[in-house]
């Protein structure tokens, strides 16, 4: 990885992973990519990144798919919870290496010309505050259980996904 700290951006935040699963220079938003639409990069040495359909074939230019994570920094899955483990790390059929899994990440993306992956958001509800995963069911439960007690009004709150001087 070349470059100065200011000149690189595009590293993944999946601590699943490994430290730095990807990166790329940045590049000023010209052609098909729109602003706001930030874009992962490539893979770093030994880190497979892919880009499946739902049948978990990989997916061509322009296609939206689910990004997954394959190579030596994957994690052998989550402590102490098998189910969350078996539907997040599935078997790696794609790098022809005996045992291989992948980490599907939620993460939806698509392939550039150009080979870099454009992020496009969530396949689920989870977002990221200041680093910290929320999953928003969690905390719309909560604010359900705390409507429902006598003398409680009903409250409503917005997740912006992009900051207003974007």
């Amino acid at each position: 990885m070349s470059g100065s700290p200011e000149q690189m951006a595009g590293t993944s935040p999946r601590s699943e992973w490994i430290d730095h699963d990807s990166s790329h220079p940045i590049q000023p938003r010209f052609g098909r990519q729109r602003f706001g639409q930030p874009t992962i990069g490539r893979p770093l040495p030994n880190v497979q990144i892919y880009i499946l359909d739902e049948n978990l074939q990989p997916a061509g230019v322009y296609i939206t798919g689910e990004l997954y994570v394959g190579g030596s920094g994957v994690g052998r899955g989550y402590l102490n919870r098998p189910e969350l483990t078996a539907e997040r790390f599935v078997p790696d059929d794609l790098s022809g290496n005996e045992g291989a899994r992948l980490y599907r990440t939620g993460d939806l993306a698509r392939y550039l010309p150009d080979g870099t992956i454009e992020f496009l958001g969530r396949n689920d509800s989870q977002v990221k505050i200041r680093g910290h995963r929320i999953e928003l069911g969690e905390i719309e439960a909560v604010v359900r259980q705390l409507i429902s007690m006598p003398g409680r009004e009903p409250v409503a709150a917005k997740v912006w996904t992009k900051l207003s001087f974007m």
